[in-house]
């Protein structure tokens, strides 16, 4: 199973977790921002192409669970939720970034018998607003001192 995450240009390796045999994607975003995911490399014997994917809140036992689902090679949107289902791939983007976005989801692949899953471990922090001014100032040698 080989599932990556995307993330600003950046593409970070997921942990896996033996006592589930899931893959775990760990997220980090901060309120207000974007964050983008793949789900793929679905642990499953046929072909994911053409099937119908979806994201759902944890544990995704239910229907009731799942938040929204993209037929194969469509798009879908709700809310602030964008899926992209291309191929083997499902694209998930989550916009504007809430506090309440943090916890767990399953990507979910639809196939005869149980559906495959991958976790995603979605953890929003409050950005920082770490802002340095330097302001730089003569001294009387002609050299300069950097003030913070």
């Amino acid at each position: 199973l080989q599932a990556a995450i995307t993330l600003s240009g950046l593409t970070l390796l997921p942990q896996h977790k033996a006592h589930t045999g899931w893959e775990t994607l760990i997220i980090n975003g901060q309120v207000g921002a974007n964050v983008t995911f793949n789900c793929s490399g679905w642990d499953v014997w046929t072909g994911s192409r053409s099937n119908v994917k979806y994201l759902c809140q944890s544990p995704c036992k239910k229907d009731q669970h799942i938040i929204i689902k993209a037929e194969s090679g469509k798009t879908s949107h709700k809310d602030r939720i964008h899926l992209d289902n291309k191929g083997k791939n499902l694209f998930v983007t989550i916009t504007d970034l809430q506090m309440s976005d943090s916890k767990k989801f399953l990507c979910g692949l639809e196939r005869y018998g149980p559906d495959s899953f991958i976790e995603v471990d979605l953890k929003v922090k409050h950005g920082k607003s770490v802002f340095s001014l330097f302001i730089l100032t003569k001294y009387h040698r002609g050299g300069y001192s950097r003030q913070t």
